[in-house]
């Protein structure tokens, strides 16, 4: 998507949902937790010379629910930019109009991905100063030896959680730099990285999910031993067990509220011939083709409609999109031949002067081995989107005057004015492939 020659940092505010929101956010509770440690430090100094000069119980216990409720508070805020920019994705994946699909698809993964990254880069930060000021303050509120509460709570956040934290916040920034990277690049290629990609950045994630959940075992360890310890030694006080099983039930409530979404991650998707063939909103002809569907380009035209991979574009603008991929397409496979097939998703109703548009620039860019893609809409049922609309694709191919089969076969010539419409060319099309021929479009 064109940004207008913005900086990076404009490029990220400005898809970012609610990014000034999560910035001024961060900002107030950092500076909160700052506030509150100086607090702690003071009230610690004072006690150190006057133990009656120190804060009364209840407000050492306040002050500790604020230190532990600013990096909620955070937290709630990113959740929310994380879910407005994925309600945009899935509207995106849901439009029925094939001019704004992709651009709110690419809006909704950006806003998505970027919310992600950004939040967590600011709540890391926002953890470390909020649990250590709330550790103060709870220590002081118990009466616990400050030592052993801030050690537990530091083993809590660097061993446990962080990883969590630091694992999710670079997984999602090498999958923006993954997906950045793949532009350009040729279909069967771009498939390739892509999974790669996904399967090496999802190694990072998993890695910090098991270091984290290591170090929280550790943590409860070493936490359940300090208390026994410190407890026969008569310096802590027997507590109740409302706030343990408060704690308790709300993990589990959180465990089983995320059931859905991991029932979504298990669930498996159907291969996907590309993303243009899997977003498509057009009709296509009701014709089952005799040929497999292979990577390649993909044109989709309408009387009305010219996308380029899925995206709205003139005619100039699909020039050079196929200029540039056959350029990149050699600079990635050095002495190979060139790739000269393209797919040509179009409307029953396709005027033959629109087709003519599209194959002559096929012809002028080099793809001269066009073939007709013909899709047929099914659904599937997802845990958490529902109904998910899908393609099973065919296809029938064809020539442009000028080269010759692949395999050896006999040519069967068509004009592609003696067609009223795209439904009747691509019928024909597929008629020489059922026929042991292919076609070869004169226009």
């Amino acid at each position: 998507m064109d940004h207008g020659g913005l900086s990076a940092p404009q490029v990220v505010a400005r898809v970012t949902p609610l990014f000034w929101v999560v910035l001024g956010t961060a900002l107030i509770v950092g500076v909160g937790e700052i506030v509150l440690l100086a607090i702690a430090g003071r009230f610690s100094s004072v006690r150190g010379r006057d133990r009656g000069a120190a804060p009364p119980q209840g407000l050492r216990v306040r002050l500790a629910v604020a230190a532990a409720a600013g990096p909620l508070m955070l937290a709630g805020v990113v959740i929310a930019s994380v879910h407005l920019g994925h309600a945009r994705l899935l509207a995106g994946l849901a439009a029925d109009e094939p001019r704004q699909n992709v651009a709110s698809i690419v809006a909704g993964l950006e806003g998505f991905m970027n919310a992600k990254s950004w939040g967590l880069m600011l709540l890391i930060p926002i953890v470390a100063l909020g649990g250590t000021a709330a550790a103060l303050h709870a220590a002081a509120a118990t009466k616990w030896p400050p030592r052993a509460v801030l050690l537990i709570s530091s083993l809590f956040l660097l061993a446990g959680l962080s990883p969590f934290l630091i694992g999710a916040f670079l997984y999602s920034a090498q999958l923006i730099k993954l997906l950045a990277g793949v532009a350009g690049v040729d279909p069967v290629l771009k498939r390739v990285m892509i999974l790669r990609g996904i399967e090496e950045t999802r190694e990072v994630l998993d890695r910090g999910a098991a270091i984290g959940a290591v170090g929280i075992g550790v943590a409860l360890v070493v936490g359940i031993a300090f208390v026994v310890v410190l407890h026969k030694r008569g310096l802590v006080r027997g507590g109740g067990w409302w706030a343990p099983g408060l704690c308790l039930l709300a993990a589990a409530g959180l465990w089983l509220g995320a059931q859905p979404l991991r029932a979504e991650n298990d669930t498996p998707w159907p291969a996907s011939p590309g993303a243009a063939l899997t977003i498509n909103r057009v009709t296509t002809p009701n014709i089952d083709g005799p040929d497999p569907l292979r990577p390649a380009e993909v044109v989709t035209v309408g009387n009305d409609l010219l996308l380029g991979d899925g995206a709205p574009l003139s005619e100039q603008e699909l020039r050079n999109m196929l200029v540039v991929m056959r350029n990149n397409y050699r600079l990635l496979h050095p002495g190979a031949l060139p790739d000269e097939h393209l797919l040509i998703v179009c409307a029953p109703d396709t005027r033959p002067e629109r087709l003519i548009e599209v194959l002559s620039l096929a012809k002028e860019t080099g793809y001269t081995r066009p073939a007709f893609a013909f899709g047929h809409e099914y659904a599937i049922d997802r845990p958490t989107m529902g109904s998910v609309r899908r393609w099973h694709w065919t296809a029938a191919q064809a020539l442009i005057p000028g080269v010759g089969p692949e395999t050896p076969m006999p040519i069967m010539a068509l004009a592609v004015r003696d067609y009223p419409s795209c439904a009747g060319l691509a019928g024909a099309v597929a008629g020489a492939r059922r026929a042991g021929k292919i076609a070869s479009l004169s226009f």
